[in-house]
């Protein structure tokens, strides 16, 4: 409800604007990005590399077949129920 009581505000104020700028200074000062962000610690920044090692886990882990039966088995059900 809070958020469309803010979009209700800005709707209001909108006519009353000389240019662009002054909009968008109001949106940002009714929007969440003025509330305080939480820091993150990263500990690994090589995300290609994460890709890497969680594919090579689905693949070890027998996951793959997991899915591969699934779709199998769904793909058929869906035939018969169709």
């Amino acid at each position: 409800m809070m958020e469309l009581y803010g979009m209700q505000e800005i709707i209001n104020w909108l006519p009353n604007l000389t240019n662009g700028h002054d909009a968008v200074s109001l949106w940002l000062s009714h929007s969440p990005l003025n509330s305080p962000f939480l820091a993150q610690n990263i500990r690994d920044p090589d995300v290609l590399g994460q890709i890497q090692r969680a594919f090579n886990y689905f693949i070890k882990s027998g996951q793959v077949w997991a899915l591969l039966i699934g779709l199998f088995l769904g793909y058929v059900i869906r035939g018969i129920t169709a």
